[in-house]
């Protein structure tokens, strides 16, 4: 049985200040392969994600989304909860994998993949996977398919991750195809004009982000 919250985004605290400079630059998405969102924690990461796919869902566009935890750096769990993500974007993917995750006697890393990849060229629109906590994710196991999955996947697949370090994954090739978007620490930082004005709305939220 899958926790249902895991794979389901932040519920926005009202009277947030629109981080829209960011949102624009995660817009960037709709034409890279790869979008990291790499800082300490309390730099807003889950809630600028959150804003950005609030705003996709108003254009009717198709997103999974997977909060990762410890627990998720094993390859069956990992796998399990990734396919549960994309099938809340498009139920027509990889239907037969939870099936053949809870039969097979050896999992079907490859097969998984090829069912995921293959499933995704028939789509026309694009899809973003958001994956929120990467720093979770240290099994070689996993980060091989998800470089596998980076390379393989149709251009429909928009891969969207937060994490508090480096990915040991895909970034190398995707930087240099200029596939990679990325936005640290410093881009994160909430400008003191923003908050300046903020202080001048009422009940107006900055989410505890770090300011300078």
């Amino acid at each position: 049985m899958l926790i249902e919250t895991k794979l389901r985004p932040p519920v926005l605290k009202s009277g947030l200040v629109p981080r829209q400079r960011l949102t624009r630059l995660l817009d960037g998405a709709l034409s890279a392969r790869l979008a990291v969102l790499s800082a300490p924690p309390g730099f807003g990461k889950s809630t600028l994600l959150g804003q950005w796919i609030a705003a996709l869902k108003e254009r009717d566009a198709a997103i999974g989304w997977l909060a990762l935890d410890q627990d998720d750096d094993e390859i069956g769990r990992f796998l399990t909860y990734l396919v549960a993500a994309i099938q809340r974007a498009d139920a027509k993917i990889a239907q037969q994998v939870p099936a053949l995750l809870q039969s097979s006697p050896v999992l079907p890393v490859d097969s998984v993949l090829t069912s995921i990849v293959n499933d995704l060229a028939q789509r026309s629109q694009p899809l973003f996977l958001v994956l929120d906590d990467c720093q979770f994710l240290t099994s070689p196991e996993i980060c091989r398919f998800l470089d596998a999955l980076l390379t393989y996947a149709p251009a429909c697949l928009h891969l969207v991750v937060a994490t508090r370090g480096p990915l040991p994954f895909g970034l190398a090739h995707m930087r240099v195809r200029g596939q990679l978007i990325n936005l640290d620490d410093m881009q994160l930082r909430f400008r003191l004009r923003k908050p300046r004005a903020c202080s001048m709305r009422r009940n107006c939220r900055t989410s505890h982000w770090p300011m300078w």
